[in-house]
């Protein structure tokens, strides 16, 4: 299990993380995804043999929000 971070400028309210939680969910190997307007960042626990980083990150790109991964 990979716990990984998301940083995106443009989460600006629950809604967006209610958006993000709901589609990131969605995609198999996904175990967990937590999101936070004030931090704007997404907390995804995940099955890296099941899906990606990158799937991970293009799925936030097409919701429209661009993201990178941050420490922990």
């Amino acid at each position: 299990m990979t716990k990984a971070t998301y940083y995106s400028a443009d989460i600006a309210c629950d809604g967006c993380t209610s958006s993000i939680e709901e589609a990131l969910s969605k995609l198999a190997g996904i175990a967990s995804v937590s999101g936070n307007p004030d931090t704007k960042q997404v907390k995804v626990e995940f099955h890296d043999t099941v899906v990606s980083e990158e799937a991970i990150l293009a799925k936030l790109n097409e919701l429209g929000f661009e993201s990178k991964r941050v420490d922990d």
